[in-house]
């Protein structure tokens, strides 16, 4: 959050992807507070923008059970 004379501006998520010699890879996210100010942002670094990331969704996690403990053979 940005803190701008008493005001709060919520800040979105955007994807984005960059191209390096024919690869396409993954890029930075960017934190804007909207898609305007996002796409400025990635052409300025020479990202493309994907879209915004709304929610992540996956499978169950068991979250009792501490990944750190586990016996790896």
């Amino acid at each position: 959050i940005i803190k701008k004379e008493q005001d709060s501006i919520l800040l979105k998520t955007f994807a984005t992807r960059f191209v390096w010699d024919g690869a396409e890879y993954i890029g930075p996210l960017i934190h804007a507070p909207n898609v305007e100010h996002a796409k400025i942002i990635a052409e300025y670094h020479g990202l493309l923008l994907d879209g915004e990331l709304e929610a992540i969704i996956g499978t169950d996690i068991d979250l009792t059970e501490d990944p750190r403990n586990r016996l790896i053979h």
